[in-house]
């Protein structure tokens, strides 16, 4: 199982200050229990109005009660970026009756978090695995070239969920070789440096 409690990807703790002075104006940036935005963003009109709505909407940041599913995706080569994810999902049904997030990141990071929590919540794990970076990037809209990696952060982050739900289950590594198989050196793996499943696979292979 991903120990999201013990897990030290995402730091949160307030070690830079909340705004940032650009000349005349200064810039604010978020910092709450559960999202930390990293970079002081001057000019917000590089973003769709859309992503500027998701980013301040925290509606489902934080840890749902009764959470029996998490995840984390992430990178950090160019600065830390990394998306926790936490669902509530009906064993029976396999429905994800609730959806959360903890990110650490830009406002593109953010705004894919914000949006995949909502657009998976409701939904069955199949469907949850079928929302794809297409889906989340015709939604997200205008953002600039080098934040475009930040949906498969959340694409990815449903994958290692849903693969942690079912290791919880009982599921073993052949079960998810056969039924959620990785793809290491596709698109979607590869902008991933980080991922919980993928640190799972490795400790069930090799027993630790």
């Amino acid at each position: 199982m991903y120990d999201y409690a013990d897990h030290g990807n995402i730091d949160f703790s307030d070690t830079e200050p909340p705004k940032h002075d650009f000349g005349d104006a200064v810039v604010r940036v978020i910092r709450t229990r559960d999202i930390y935005q990293v970079d002081p963003e001057e000019h917000m009109d590089v973003y769709s109005e859309r992503i500027v709505e998701l980013a301040g909407d925290h509606r489902r940041a934080g840890i749902p009660e009764g959470c029996n599913a998490a995840s984390m995706t992430g990178m950090s080569k160019r600065g830390e970026r990394a998306i926790q994810l936490f669902c509530v999902i009906d064993e029976d049904g396999l429905l994800i009756k609730r959806a959360g997030f903890r990110c650490r990141g830009d406002i593109a990071t953010i705004a894919s978090a914000s949006l995949i929590t909502a657009l998976i919540e409701g939904k069955t794990v199949d469907e949850a695995l079928d929302v794809s970076v297409a889906d989340l990037k015709r939604e997200l809209g205008k953002m600039p070239a080098d934040r475009v990696t930040r949906p498969y952060l959340a694409v990815e982050a449903v994958r290692a969920m849903v693969g942690d739900f079912f290791l919880r289950q009982g599921r073993d590594l052949a079960w998810l070789d056969a039924n959620l198989a990785c793809d290491e050196f596709g698109v979607n793996c590869s902008m991933c440096e980080h991922c919980s499943l993928r640190d799972q696979r490795v400790s069930l292979r090799f027993g630790k």
